[in-house]
């Protein structure tokens, strides 16, 4: 994930990415973070169930 969010990062200005997931926005965000890896968001869509 890190590879993709590093060839991402260089080809946009902005990524986004959509988890239901906090503890994996979190995880990534400091490993992002720690790569220099800056201009990233994770949007938290909550589980709906049907």
């Amino acid at each position: 994930m890190l590879d993709q969010a590093k060839k991402y990062s260089a080809g946009f200005e902005k990524v986004i990415y959509h988890t239901n997931s906090t503890e994996l926005a979190e995880h990534y965000k400091k490993v992002f973070t720690d790569a220099g890896v800056s201009n990233f968001e994770f949007v938290i869509t909550p589980v709906n169930k049907l």
